[in-house]
């Protein structure tokens, strides 16, 4: 029986996208929690020192990722349906907030639907007054943002994607009373639409002023989930 280490690498992209999988005691193992696949590499890079795009973004969001993948609910052994819908309300609020930048790029636009059509029917309504009123709180982009910008933060987004498979499987196998579209994402094209991506990451991406940037853009976006996750005391 392959591992889920085992089961997210066979979802990526050969060299670069294989999911890291932050080990926990073996009471809270941690699975992928589908935040971001991250690219392992023999030895880590100080952030923005590399020159390519991909182990440069790695590097620098390294530390917001382990956080997050070690340390949510929805990462834990035993997790269901409750917390697969505490991770839409966060999922959902975030990608509202960073729509506005993903507009600069055409990757990782269309997963919002997929997460409101999962939050109706849990029997929660994702446009709710309360849930709208949360767009108010913390983190704008720095204005004006640029491409450059904007592949970094669709590339917190897209690489989500990859551990979601796991969980899907995860989930699935325990029963969970749900259609989990989310999760589904891209079915088995997945890790091919992973592999296009960091090929336009890397086009895009061409100079050391244009990848640092991106780290900016992937940091951002990190720091805006982790401050929604807290919010809600699923994080410390």
């Amino acid at each position: 029986m392959q591992s889920p280490l085992d089961e997210a690498r066979h979802l990526a992209y050969p060299a670069f996208a294989r999911v890291a999988i932050i080990a926990a005691p073996s009471s809270t193992r941690a699975v992928p929690t589908s935040i971001v696949a991250l690219p392992i590499t023999a030895s880590p890079e100080k952030p923005g020192t590399s020159a390519d795009p991909v182990q440069a973004l790695r590097a620098a969001t390294a530390e917001q990722h382990a956080l997050l993948d070690n340390q949510l609910p929805l990462a834990r052994e035993g997790a269901g349906l409750d917390e697969y819908l505490q991770h839409l309300r966060v999922l959902h609020d975030w990608l509202l907030q960073i729509a506005p930048v993903l507009r600069q790029t055409h990757w990782a636009n269309a997963y919002l639907d997929a997460v409101a059509r999962d939050l109706a029917e849990g029997g929660i309504d994702p446009y709710s007054p309360s849930s709208a009123a949360t767009q108010a709180h913390a983190g704008r982009a720095p204005a004006p943002v640029d491409a450059t910008y904007a592949m970094g933060v669709a590339y917190v987004v897209e690489g989500s994607q990859l551990g979601g498979r796991v969980l899907l499987r995860r989930l699935r196998d325990v029963g969970v009373p749900h259609s989990l579209r989310y999760l589904e994402g891209r079915g088995a094209a997945t890790g091919s639409h992973w592999t296009e991506f960091l090929t336009a990451l890397r086009e895009a991406l061409a100079s050391p002023q244009a990848i640092a940037c991106a780290c900016d853009g992937a940091r951002w976006a990190f720091d805006i989930l982790l401050t929604r996750y807290r919010r809600l005391g699923l994080l410390p």
